[in-house]
């Protein structure tokens, strides 16, 4: 019951620090074609805090799911708001494959001292509140996994 009550706990400050590090990321790099590579250590900042929330989201959410620490695994894999949820997850995930690469290329490249090319930046910012949609579209599914059925 308690680890229940944890990982439930965890898995939705998981949500609040993910979208809130996915914003804070978005507005950053949006920044990117006025102010170039100074935006670099704060965006990859948040871009830190934003794949500690995808591993928490992650890492609660499967033993919630699939553990048998909430309603069991044949409750969510027969209810069709939890299976739009993992849609939109999986939405997400694809869409952050792009960002992804590229952060860790600038990352490295950082660290060689050499020069970045921003101009991806602004398009990064635009999948990130593409991503913060689908999120509240997760949120409004995840509600009705536990109220609609």
């Amino acid at each position: 019951m308690l680890i229940g009550y944890l990982l439930s706990t965890i898995h939705t400050f998981a949500l609040a620090l993910g979208f809130s590090s996915l914003w804070a990321r978005s507005r950053i790099l949006s920044r990117a074609p006025i102010e170039g590579e100074k935006i670099l250590d704060s965006a990859l900042l948040a871009d830190n805090l934003w794949g500690l929330s995808a591993i928490l989201w992650i890492g609660t959410g499967i033993p919630r799911a699939f553990l048998g620490f909430e309603k069991g695994t044949d409750f969510y894999l027969s209810n069709p708001y939890f299976l739009g949820k993992m849609l939109l997850l999986g939405a997400i995930l694809i869409l952050e494959l792009w960002p992804m690469g590229t952060l860790v290329h600038w990352r490295l490249m950082k660290a060689k001292g050499k020069g970045l090319d921003m101009s991806l930046a602004i398009s990064f910012a635009r999948i990130g509140y593409i991503q913060m949609a689908l999120l509240i579209g997760m949120v409004c599914l995840a509600t009705a996994v536990t109220r609609l059925m």
